[in-house]
């Protein structure tokens, strides 16, 4: 045991003043003359036994009574053997303060964000002025990004509010590992206030600093059910017009009740589309399902929409969708038809097709058109070509079908940087190689049925009787399909925005059987599908910072974001790319809804570019958090021996820190002894006479 004030102790000499008044009785006594003194002298010694034994006992409540007194105002304690190597050193404070939508949740008195806020005035008064301290919250302000006092630590949390970005805890604490060169040689203390939900706090992944302490005071809210619409799709991957829609949305119950009849709506444009009623496990998920026709063409904007209380941050899911006319189908012929692609895109709705021959071809015609398939073409021309890669860089496809003697004029591969096309090779070879977990095959094959991305080695797979061969070191290529010999069938490019393809082998039914396989309609299917650019973006709070908008270099100056809920207006930063321009956000994005990109021409006119939605993560709907006891469990698995878990309410989170850096005080104990005491020699001079 130890003193804070050693001195006080001399107080102990207090102790002589009961003693001496105990050894000499200064009390007088009266004579009285009695006769009989027999009776006298038999009571006299029947009690002056009694008599002393009750002096003695008064003489050591008082002794302890006064020892006890001088004790409290010694302070004594029990020091901690884990404070003893930073006592008395000047320390760097780092305070992370989780302000993310899970901390809306309620403990027994408040939000646990303010219950939060309120713990950090005990935390910075367990240090000294000379102290320095940094602070941290989920929205990385830059205001925040330096060595600060503890008044302007506690300014600063006071104003913090809820934020949409959650950070993992790991993030947080690889900030805290970087120190500013004044601070160097502190010793460190780190706090971390949060909730400790899972999806944040991933502990597994902390990168343990062991020149710094670190403590977890973890909050604990009221148990609360959560439902939330977690992902949506459509059943195909072009939504066209007066066709009906399928939309699934993903709805997850985070309780431990299973849900009946939950309603869910779905809205376009503002306007209730059609309702879903679903039954959803307890800890589990289950879709709703929402069919319906959409009228009109372009951009629509739809939201996924529930009743839930207490959470109800994540009640909607924002989506945008383009519904499209047709999707136009440009082939240009070197001679004739190709009468297997003719009979595709002919016998289908869904297109719109336009067979020219190349002397037809113009740069309206590629303008118009999503998918263009070059049928034995080979030299468009130096002013066509241009307008074939501007049209490319914009989002459409280009396919490059060889025709005859191709490696002589092949001015097209070269074009999209594609190695060139060599002698034609008359030897038969099957296709032995296909990507099928490439996106381009995406819902082509059964992809949880393959083993190690390769198709069953009795797949029947098409087979040519002539190609041209290429370089195989063709690296800028993807090869979708390529030959027992090594040689692409049929490779990809990305250029800007679009798609390029290249066969190797002219399509016809005199080289091969490729144009009656199964695989010939999903690959010019998937061409097809992908040849639309995307004008709708979905945008999740805290993990997209940009958007890309297909759109002329020279319209973006002057370019601007505004909300469609309440006209927010910010200006992004540009970066102009292939095929377009990417929009920064630089975490402007604080809401979740729609939002349109638009620019003002001279003469006042607004002209929109996009339209897109924005969500928050729904990381942060799953509430589930670690209980003390799975935290501590953790982080002994883990070894952060340097780590601690506290929980404390806001009025005792100050001593029990200085309990930890300084050790258990024992004052307060002697103050009640004193008391009893003192209490005890009260009630026995009244008892006891």
């Amino acid at each position: 045991m130890n003193f804070t004030h050693p001195a006080h102790l001399w107080g102990l000499l207090a102790l002589a003043i009961p003693i001496v008044i105990h050894l000499f009785n200064f009390k007088r006594f009266k004579k009285i003359w009695f006769t009989n003194v027999e009776r006298i002298r038999e009571l006299s010694e029947e009690t002056r036994k009694q008599s002393r034994i009750r002096h003695l006992i008064i003489l050591l409540l008082r002794l302890l009574a006064i020892a006890s007194l001088v004790m409290v105002f010694s302070g004594p304690y029990i020091p901690n053997k884990e404070a003893g190597a930073s006592a008395g050193k000047r320390k760097l404070v780092s305070i992370y303060l989780d302000n993310s939508f899970s901390m809306e949740m309620r403990d027994s008195d408040n939000m646990l964000l303010e219950t939060a806020k309120s713990m950090i005035p005990g935390i910075v008064e367990n240090y000294s002025e000379e102290d320095l301290f940094r602070f941290i919250t989920n929205d990385l302000k830059p205001e925040h990004n330096h060595l600060m006092t503890a008044k302007e630590l506690n300014r600063y949390a006071a104003s913090t509010k809820l934020s949409p970005t959650a950070i993992p805890l790991s993030a947080i604490l690889d900030r805290f590992r970087e120190v500013p060169d004044e601070a160097t040689l502190l010793s460190r203390d780190h706090y971390v206030l949060s909730d400790m939900q899972k999806s944040s706090t991933d502990l597994s992944k902390i990168v343990m600093d062991t020149t710094a302490r670190t403590r977890l005071i973890a909050l604990k809210a009221e148990k609360s059910n959560n439902i939330y619409p977690d992902s949506c799709w459509f059943d195909n991957p072009i939504n066209l017009k007066n066709q009906m829609l399928t939309l699934h949305c993903r709805m997850v119950n985070t309780s431990d009740q299973a849900l009946e009849k939950i309603p869910v709506k779905l809205l376009i444009d503002g306007k209730q589309k059609a309702l879903s009623t679903i039954n959803i496990p307890a800890q589990g998920s289950a879709n709703a399902q929402f069919t319906f026709k959409d009228h009109q063409t372009g951009i629509r904007k739809a939201e996924i929409a529930i009743t839930d209380f207490p959470v109800t941050y994540d009640d909607r899911l924002y989506l945008t969708y383009e519904i499209m006319e047709k999707i136009n189908v440009l082939i240009v012929n070197e001679k004739q038809q190709n009468k297997y692609l003719t009979a595709l895109f002919a016998g289908d709705t869904i297109f719109h097709l336009t067979n020219i021959t190349a002397g037809q071809l113009s740069p309206s015609l590629l303008e118009r058109h999503n998918l263009i398939i070059l049928n034995g073409l080979h030299n468009p021309g130096s002013g066509l070509a241009t307008e074939l890669q501007k049209e490319v860089e914009k989002g459409k496809s280009v396919v490059l079908i060889p025709g005859k003697e191709a490696h002589d004029k092949d001015v097209l591969s070269s074009l999209f940087d594609f190695e060139p096309l060599l002698a034609y090779d008359t030897n038969q070879v099957r296709v032995d190689k296909i990507a099928v977990l490439a996106p381009f095959f995406h819902d082509v094959f059964l992809t949880d049925q393959l083993e190690k991305s390769k198709l069953p080695n009795k797949t029947d797979l098409p087979f040519v009787t002539g190609y041209y061969p290429s370089s195989l070191t063709d690296f800028k290529a993807q090869k979708l399909m390529t030959l027992a010999n090594g040689v692409p069938f049929l490779s990809l490019k990305k250029r800007g925005n679009g798609f390029v393809y290249r066969f190797t082998a002219p399509l016809n039914e005199n080289n091969g059987n490729f144009i009656h396989h199964a695989l010939f309609v999903p690959v010019f299917y998937r061409m097809a599908f992908l040849s639309i650019p995307r004008q709708s973006a979905n945008v999740i709070i805290g993990t997209d910072d940009r958007v890309t908008v297909t759109m002329p270099q020279s319209d973006a100056e002057g370019i601007k974001i505004v909300s469609d809920q309440d006209q927010f207006t910010f200006i992004p930063g540009i970066s102009k790319e292939d095929g377009g321009v990417a929009l920064l956000f630089h975490k402007t994005l604080s809401k979740a809804g729609f939002y349109h990109v638009v620019r003002e021409t001279p003469n006042g006119e607004h002209i929109t570019y996009q339209q897109f939605a924005v969500n928050f993560n729904r990381k942060e709907s799953d509430l589930e958090c670690y209980t003390l006891q799975e935290g501590e469990e953790l982080l002994d698995k883990l070894g952060l021996h340097n780590f601690s878990i506290l929980q404390a309410p806001p009025h005792k989170i100050q001593y029990l820190l200085k309990t930890l850096d300084h050790g258990q005080n024992l004052w307060h104990y002697f103050v009640y002894f004193c008391l009893l005491l003192l209490l005890a020699e009260v009630i026995l001079l009244r008892i006891w006479k």
